[in-house]
């Protein structure tokens, strides 16, 4: 699988037809514990550790970003944490490589797509979201409430950023961020525009709103046993509990904006579980690597019986992003 790619440069933005390469920049996802075990301590590295030096370390020279990896050692599990900010997820994953995208889907320039952005998170009533958001399973009134919930109406131009363009498993989208309260980027949001099946873009509603099906406070109150999240996962090396044989499963340390309002802060850094050689398992190793080691994915998790609430088995890989395709990313890897 081709990375993806940000078209920067916008003066030649044109109809993409069939076979067509476009000028693409790139974009990418920000994707992103000497541990106790059962009877013995493993001291290897992950990503979330390796940027870390004394509580904070610089992750620089990532195509002119810094990566800020905080780290905190706490309690007998030396739990550490790591909060990416949308901003830093939106442009960690870059390279010059062309990306061919099959699609006769018009473009819309920098210009138009932050118009469109601005107008969208504008919109007042369900007749105007159903019109410029695609909701995959969020109902409209839900998202209008959402909308004003986080005065996404007060937003200026200002605080828009364009990113570039993407192509997601054949998923054409156009990457915009926003920053948030006086250009706090720490807490902004990306909004994807999409096509329709009539070449109308969208803000795909879901992406935007980070949303997980049931909702993280229901799963961290362990009222749901499954659940569809939108996270941040790099490899990590908590072995534990019924996921203590490592050499059946894969580990990642697993973030979530949206968990993270519920959380301790030393408790922000969760663990996710897939068996070795598993459809999910060769799905997460394609998109995280050690040149982009923290990445945006759409999981389905399990919950497991066990006392640590921050362990879940991994059981879907259902996007290498937070746009969610028609055809879940793991069924190419059965």
């Amino acid at each position: 699988m081709k990375p993806r790619q940000i078209r920067r440069d916008i003066s030649s933005r044109h109809s993409r037809d069939l076979g067509n390469a476009p000028n693409l920049g790139r974009i990418s996802k920000l994707r992103g514990s000497d541990r106790v075990q059962a009877g013995r301590v493993r001291q290897v590295e992950s990503p979330f550790r390796r940027y870390r030096t004394v509580g904070f370390a610089v992750l620089s020279a990532v195509v002119a970003l810094t990566v800020i990896v905080a780290g905190a050692w706490t309690g007998l599990r030396l739990r550490s944490r790591f909060v990416p900010t949308e901003l830093q997820a939106s442009q960690s994953r870059m390279t010059e490589d062309q990306v061919r995208i099959v699609s006769k889907v018009k473009s819309p320039t920098e210009e138009q797509a932050l118009d469109l952005v601005l107008d969208a998170l504008k919109s007042p009533d369900v007749k105007t979201v159903e019109e410029k958001f695609r909701l995959s399973d969020t109902p409209a009134a839900e998202a209008v409430r959402f909308l004003l919930e986080t005065k996404a109406a007060a937003l200026e131009s200002s605080n828009l950023r364009w990113l570039g363009s993407a192509d997601i498993e054949g998923q054409l989208m156009e990457c915009v961020f926003i920053n948030g309260a006086d250009g706090d980027s720490k807490s902004g949001r990306n909004v994807f525009l999409v096509p329709d099946e009539k070449g109308k873009w969208k803000v795909d509603f879901e992406a935007y709103a980070r949303t997980s099906k049931p909702d993280w406070k229901e799963l961290l109150d362990e009222r749901a046993e499954t659940a569809k999240v939108r996270v941040y996962v790099a490899a990590d090396s908590y072995y534990n509990g019924p996921f203590a044989e490592e050499s059946a499963w894969n580990c990642y340390g697993m973030t979530s904006p949206e968990a993270s309002k519920l959380l301790p802060e030393e408790q922000r850094l969760m663990y996710g579980y897939c068996r070795k050689d598993s459809p999910q398992a060769r799905a997460l190793r394609r998109v995280v690597s050690p040149e982009n080691p923290i990445m945006r994915v759409t999981l389905e998790i399990k919950r497991t019986k066990v006392e640590d609430k921050l362990q879940f088995e991994i059981t879907r890989v259902f996007s290498e992003d937070w746009v969610v395709p028609d055809k879940p990313f793991d069924e190419r890897f059965l």
